[in-house]
This record gives structure tokens, sequence and C-alpha cells, in this order.
């Protein structure tokens, strides 16, 4: 299939963000001041980018996007939203290659077709990776590849358009005259990336319909790659001997399940794993023993990310620190004890300091009941020969009728 390959759009956005620039400079006063695209390279080990709920890693003359979110902001602000995809890719218009990785349940379906478009039309080869779900508008990103490639044991989901609306019966009319719309619009982008040996136009529309009560259609790996919406799977398994080493050890980092970690998402992306099998150690030999009887000294390998994890369940901060310092699995573990050692040492302290305050507060508490009896004894002790005429303590503080 051919698509024409262009970008014309670039001169507006580069326009937009400065305009959007200068205005933030002005409310913030910080000359100089980047906010469309953050450059976050300490974070990790390799050079990337954040923009809004975007995030960008150059590798030479690839450009690969993480796509993790709903799509479009939501009330919040939060979300994968066109404008962050559009900013990120202006950034990059001599990127030879993309790399799309998706992990959303949908959202805005204008949202998804701009970024379909904006990945169409930037002139590079672009490869979608359905790393766990392509939903909804998502599915419709998906399509925008010109390799589309879901990873194993991951979805791809369509369905009709819906909304919320309010009004009378003309206008919920209107309303549903452009939802029938947009489903054909979405039916004529799916039937062109389908192909002849895929679903048609029909078909298509029968999907998107779903069977009985259900909303739309889920498609495996396979099943969508057999309706044309997909053109591989890719596993943990695949490898070749043919393939280029740099090739090989980018699958051996991407094994990550990103769509299981959480809050770990951005550490587990660009940190620099170790691609040792689990548990293999180097083997050198010492140039020193010149008998060659004790020429092999093995050295520990560094604990995987797996290991980490693990041990310490899933503490992002732990485990970036022990990567870092490239530490093996007894290295770690010693100072992961170290580590609850400390917070646990923390936590008495906060207890001691929580129990000193409550008792603070009760002997203050015995101290304002005692006051109070001592007014009150001797407030009942003076009835009749005080100079209150006869008239007790609470007779005086009591209100006139």
């Amino acid at each position: 299939m051919s698509k024409k390959r262009i970008f014309p759009h670039g001169k507006q956005i580069v326009s937009i963000l400065q305009r959007r620039r200068e205005l933030i400079r002005q409310r913030t006063n910080q000359e100089g001041a980047d906010p469309g695209v953050v450059d976050v390279t300490a974070l990790g080990q390799e050079p990337r980018q954040v923009c809004g709920y975007v995030e960008a890693k150059r590798n030479g003359a690839t450009l690969e996007l993480l796509l993790y979110g709903v799509i479009g902001e939501d009330f919040w602000g939060d979300g994968v939203s066109a404008l962050d995809v559009a900013t990120i890719l202006a950034e990059h218009t001599d990127a030879e290659k993309i790399e799309a990785r998706m992990n959303s349940p949908g959202g805005d379906v204008f949202d998804g077709i701009a970024i379909y478009n904006a990945l169409a039309s930037h002139g590079a080869e672009v490869e979608t990776i359905c790393d766990g779900l392509a939903a909804s508008a998502a599915s419709v990103i998906f399509e925008a590849g010109d390799k589309r490639t879901m990873r194993e044991a991951s979805r791809l989901m369509i369905h009709r358009a819906w909304t919320w609306a309010v009004g009378n019966a003309e206008e919920l009319r209107a309303i549903a005259e452009i939802l029938d719309g947009i489903d054909e619009e979405t039916v004529q982008l799916f039937d062109r990336r389908t192909g002849d040996d895929g679903a048609t136009a029909d078909e298509l529309r029968e999907l998107l319909a779903g069977e009985g009560a259900a909303d739309g259609s889920w498609f495996t790996a396979d099943q969508a790659i057999q309706k044309g919406l997909a053109d591989a799977q890719e596993t943990d398994d695949d490898d070749s001997d043919s393939a280029e080493p740099a090739q090989a050890a980018a699958r051996n980092r991407k094994t990550i399940d990103y769509s299981q970690l959480g809050g770990l998402r951005v550490a587990a992306l660009y940190a620099d794993f170790p691609t040792k099998p689990q548990g293999e150690t180097t083997v050198r030999e010492d140039t020193a023993n010149t008998a060659g009887d004790a020429g092999d000294v093995t050295e520990p390998a560094a604990a995987t990310f797996a290991q980490l994890d693990e041990l310490s369940g899933g503490d992002a901060e732990f485990i970036v620190a022990q990567q870092k310092a490239d530490a093996t699995i007894e290295q770690a573990t010693q100072a992961l004890v170290v580590r609850l050692r400390e917070r646990a040492e923390q936590a008495e302290e906060g207890r001691t300091t929580a129990e000193k305050e409550r008792d603070d507060l009760k002997q203050a508490g015995d101290a304002l009941n005692a006051e109070n009896s001592e007014v009150s004894g001797q407030a009942d002790a003076g009835e009749g020969s005080g100079k209150g005429g006869g008239k007790t303590f609470r007779d005086l503080i009591r209100m006139p009728k």
C-alpha cells in the first residue's frame, strides 16, 4: 500500500509552539524556558524527551514514541493528546523511522484521527506496536503503521463511536447522524488498511457493531492479522541468527511488559538492563597465572530487572539505584536490608513521637479537668455566705429569662 509522505503542518505547529512558549515565559518570567518539550535525559541512560503524556527517545535515525494512557486530554489535562504527539514529531522531522508503542483503552476519536494523520504524514517509516491494548481511538492510531505489530497476549478492539448528549429530539437526531458519519469514516479508514485479503467494508461494519449486546469486537494478534488489521505478531522468543546485533540487543531490552509496571514504566523503558541471561557468569583469563592451573575466574553477574523487582516488591527508586550501581543480587539484598532497617527505625521514631504527643495531650486534658473541678467546688462552697447574696457561681453566670 502506498501512502503520500508529507508533513505539511510543521511550520504551523512550530509557530503555535513559539507563541505558547512565549506566553508561559511571560507568566513565569523565566527567560529561555522551553515548556513544550522537556529533556529528561538525566533520569535515564539514553537521550529522551517528555511532552505532556507522550515520551520520546531518539536512537540514531529511529524515534521511539510511548503512547500509554487515554487518548486526548481529560478534564484535568491528563492523557495522550494530538498536540503533544505533533509537538514531538515537529522536533524530529529528520527521523527516518518511527516506532510508536501503545497501551491505551482509547478516548477522543478526533485526537485519535489527528495522531493517525500526524504519523502517516511525517515522512518516516512508521511501525505501530501494541504492547498491551489498542482499543477504540487507539485502534485508529495503530492502523497508521506501515508495519503494525502486536506483541504477545496483546489485544485490539474496535467499536462504533459513542458520546453523551443532552437536548431535544432534533438535536439528538443530529448527534446520531454525526456518530453514524464517524462510524462510516472509520470503516473506510480500516478498509484502506485491511487489503484485498482482509475484512471487507461490510464485514468491518459488522465488527464495529458487534454481536448481540456487545459493543464492538475484540481481536487477538492472530485474529487481527487474519482480518488485515495487523501485520505481524512479536513474541519474546522471536530471534534469528541473521538479526543485526543492535536489533538483538533491542529485543532483549524490550522484553519487559511495560503495561504491568505501573509507576516503573519510565525507569524500565530507559534504564540500561543487562543483556546476559539470568544467572550467566562471565569467564575471564587470569593473565597473571603463567602456570595455567588457575586460569579461569568467574565474576558474579549483575542482578536483572526481574530479580530486583521481585526482591524489592516494585520499589522504583531502589531498582534504578541498583541498576545504576550494576549491583549483584547479593549486593542488592544487602542494600535492601539496610534500606528496610532505616525505614523501620524511622517508623519506630515516628511511633515514639506520636505516643509522646498523645501523652502530653492527655496530661493537659487531665490538668484542665482538675482545674474545672476546683472552680466548681469553690462556687458550691460559697452558697449562702458569699457576696452573691446566697447565689451560687452557676446562678451568677446564668442568663436572665
